[in-house]
């Protein structure tokens, strides 16, 4: 009864019996989101320590709130507030998916309606290069946030601290998206406007080059593309790796070839049929040409095309 008065007396209206103890200690052990947990002991230490233990088993961040022994007379209450709120206000979330690859997102926060906040956080998102803009979230005296992942799929969550929305939405795009990330948490009690983009990411360097037999000799081509590294003579690579070679389709068939390549790097192509003939730089690499290599490029994809003569 006493305690009961006690945790009433602290401002408790939900207060419950959490456990009882005699001749020996016990503690309390708040965590995250009040969940807790008790225990008790032959000391304080010990009874801290299992309060502690089992606090953590369904709770993060668990801190003892109280410890006493039964020996001792005396009773006290104790209380944590809530966390306060973020201030008044309206806040809108705009994201805008890139046909390039990219993205580009718009927040406004703490207007006074949320046709107001979705206006500015609209601009905001065009501002930052968006040209496919689409409503996401609005919030109102709570924390919101938007999080990012790979393909720009992405997940947007609430809370009432920026922690807490970054989790929410950190979890929401997890669901369907890897490699997500936190652009942007805001709440909605601060003012102003912002926004921010991401360019689509660069391609790897890649040849894709077209080959076509067009010999009607009735031998089929046999091919390998080889690279060389600026003013070297000897190969840094080839395809396809070891002693295989790729054989052409039949005569007339288009085949293409997408090489990943290094950027800077020479790539040639050589090859030979089954009668002793020879294109480009010969199926080992070994012969000089005119017009049988080409850069790789910096980044992104060239796409070439040769046909194969007699």
């Amino acid at each position: 009864r006493a305690a009961l008065a006690e945790c009433r007396g602290a401002g408790g209206t939900r207060c419950a019996e959490a456990g009882a103890f005699r001749d020996s200690c016990g503690a309390l052990a708040v965590g995250d989101d009040n969940g807790f947990g008790t225990g008790g002991g032959g000391t304080k230490g010990e009874a801290e320590r299992a309060a502690l233990g089992a606090c953590r088993s369904k709770n993060a961040n668990c801190r003892v709130e109280a410890a006493q022994c039964s020996g001792g007379a005396g009773d006290g209450g104790g209380a944590r507030p809530a966390p306060a709120a973020p201030g008044g206000g309206w806040a809108s979330l705009y994201f805008s998916q890139e046909r390039t690859g990219g993205y580009a997102w718009g927040i406004a926060w703490n207007d006074s309606d949320s046709a107001s906040a979705g206006r500015a956080a609209l601009n905001e998102c065009r501002k930052a290069g968006g040209a496919r803009c689409r409503f996401v979230g609005a919030f109102q005296n709570a924390c919101g946030a938007l999080a990012v992942g790979s393909g720009n799929g992405y997940g947007a969550g609430g809370g009432g601290t920026k922690a807490e929305a970054e989790r929410a939405a950190l979890a929401q795009c997890r669901q369907s998206n890897a490699d997500c990330r936190v652009d942007v948490a805001q709440c909605s009690g601060e003012s102003g406007a912002t926004g921010g983009s991401r360019p689509a990411r660069s391609s790897p360097p890649a040849l894709a080059w077209t080959m076509t037999d067009e010999c009607d000799d009735g031998a089929p081509v046999d091919l390998r593309f080889f690279q060389y590294a600026p003013g070297s003579p000897r190969t840094a690579g080839m395809w396809p790796r070891g002693s295989r070679a790729y054989r052409t389709p039949p005569l007339g068939v288009p085949h293409e070839y997408v090489l990943s390549c290094s950027a800077g790097y020479k790539v040639c192509y050589g090859g030979e049929t089954s009668d002793g003939g020879w294109y480009g730089v010969d199926i080992d690499g070994a012969e000089s040409c005119g017009d049988c290599c080409l850069d790789c490029p910096s980044a992104g994809r060239v796409e070439a095309s040769t046909r194969l003569v007699c």
